[in-house]
């Protein structure tokens, strides 16, 4: 056998153990793998061996280990040639493997003569983890590993590792192209090529199952219509995390001493607008960094003019829905909105640069989802008193004015990755009455499980008032539509 100094040096790649041997008196080589002990055979032979590029794969195996991939390279005859010039990588089983993981789930290679495999004692294994990737800096990951600790000590040999960043994103693309998949994602992609791919897990079987305390289907434990977004061929592919509703947020003790009453209509709240600014004081602050904050304006307008079937229709692109009388008023009335009645400035500031004007009293609304109070955690004064209202309805509506408009982010379980199917018992735990209302506390964030708005802090006595008096929902539209259309829309309008 190789001496173990050079087994240390010579042969250490990047991270795992593996095994080479040669079959006696063959030319297929025997492989086997450091951690399981368990044989292949390939016929490949040394031409095919040098014309492979260095980290060219055709199988893998799966392991215990930590991301559960041990990738086997082999050689045959000149072996230090061959690795030094090019690798071939297969496994103890057929499957593609994914691909570049070869450059970081390896540590060291060991050339074993016939008959040496069997000296070599196995490592014990580990439990690969349950990887779930989210939208959230390193505190809100810390949350989020609090119930994933406690789901591990329900679930003994389980492991979850959570991470995230604001650019999860882009490197959860990446990870989709090299075709190593997370478990569990709650990250803004599109999805929609992957659910029709194949790649993304459908739910329905365990929705229709027990949810996590077991008093009723899973299906149920949620807001209605929460479930509807991700809907493909009559398969629900997603469940809904937080439940942050557009609001109408305003400063209630400066309401107060000027009389003003939060308005129901727009026709109130163009009235209102014009005492507010009669009083010196502008009437609403504005994220004016990103235009899809007017989005939001526009959308209600419309859904309350036309109703939600003709809503619908504007995003899946019917003739008409845009070239109309309805759509033209509400693109007016936003317009009015902002030219007269945003701050002086606000179309240069960021979202915390514009809902700060609004906590220094400098004006009297914003508008935000029901995260603003968590978005703005040590910046709102202690005696700022917090008021909400829904955003307005016109006279003779035809949606419904109590209809909330929520920005729901979504848990996905990859069908290809390593533990789908406990993922999704994962989810079913964040999703349990009492995980959620612990995520709904400590963020003070509505979420989409029934029965936990309760644990919102009195800030948002209103907001729950809201979601609580909704009897319908609008938004993005069941189904894919036309994901390619925000771009365009938002180059067009803004």
């Amino acid at each position: 056998m190789i001496p173990p100094a050079r087994r240390n040096s010579l042969y250490r790649l990047v991270d795992w153990d593996i095994l080479l041997s040669k079959k006696a008196g063959s030319g297929s080589p025997q492989i086997l793998c450091g951690r399981c002990r368990l044989k292949c055979e390939m016929p490949i032979d040394e031409k095919t061996a040098l014309r492979r590029p260095v980290g060219a794969m055709v199988g893998a195996h799966r392991s215990g280990r930590r991301n559960g991939w041990v990738m086997c390279k082999i050689a045959t005859s000149g072996m230090l040639a061959v690795l030094a010039l090019s690798v071939v990588v297969v496994g103890c089983d057929t499957k593609p493997a994914p691909i570049g993981y070869w450059r970081h789930k390896t540590k060291k290679i060991i050339a074993v003569a016939p008959g040496d495999a069997e000296e070599v004692s196995a490592a014990p294994q580990e439990t690969a983890p349950i990887e779930v990737l989210l939208f959230e800096v390193e505190e809100g990951l810390n949350v989020h590993r609090k119930p994933a600790r406690e789901y591990e000590k329900q679930r003994p040999g389980v492991r979850i590792s959570i991470s995230g960043s604001p650019r999860i994103a882009d490197k959860l693309r990446i990870r989709i192209l090299e075709g190593s998949f997370p478990e569990i994602t709650c990250v803004g992609i599109n999805y929609w090529s992957l659910i029709r791919s194949g790649y993304m897990l459908p739910l329905d079987e365990f929705l229709d199952g027990p949810n996590w305390e077991g008093t009723g289907t899973w299906r149920d434990s949620f807001l209605p219509g929460s479930l509807d977004r991700h809907t493909y061929q009559g398969k629900t592919y997603a469940v809904p995390a937080f439940y942050n509703v557009q609001m109408m947020w305003y400063n209630k003790k400066m309401f107060a001493e000027h009389g003003w009453a939060p308005p129901k209509t727009w026709g109130e709240l163009f009235a209102l607008c014009e005492k507010i600014k009669a009083a010196g004081i502008w009437p609403m602050a504005f994220q004016g960094m990103y235009h899809s904050y007017a989005q939001t304006f526009i959308d209600n307008i419309y859904y309350q003019l036309v109703g939600l079937d003709r809503y619908y229709d504007q995003q899946l692109l019917v003739p008409g829905s845009y070239n109309n009388p309805k759509f033209v008023q509400a693109l007016a009335w936003t317009q009015r909105l902002a030219t007269n009645y945003f701050q002086a400035g606000s179309m240069g500031m960021n979202h915390k640069e514009a809902q700060l004007e609004f906590f220094l009293g400098h004006t009297a609304m914003v508008k935000c989802q029901a995260s603003l109070v968590y978005e703005m955690h040590g910046k709102i004064p202690e005696d700022f008193s917090l008021g909400a209202f829904n955003l307005p309805t016109v006279e003779n509506p035809r949606g419904d004015p109590t209809a909330v408009t929520p920005g729901i982010g979504y848990f996905f379980v990859f069908k290809k990755s390593r533990q789908p199917r406990q993922a999704v018992d994962f989810v079913r735990f964040l999703t349990s009455k009492k995980t959620a209302s612990y995520l709904t506390k400590v963020f003070d964030i509505p979420t989409a499980v029934k029965g936990t708005t309760m644990h919102l802090s009195e800030s948002l006595g209103d907001v729950v008032k809201v979601i609580d008096a909704a009897r319908a929902t609008y938004g993005l539209a069941p189904g894919e539509g036309y994901p390619e259309m925000q771009q365009y829309l938002g180059d067009v309008r803004f």
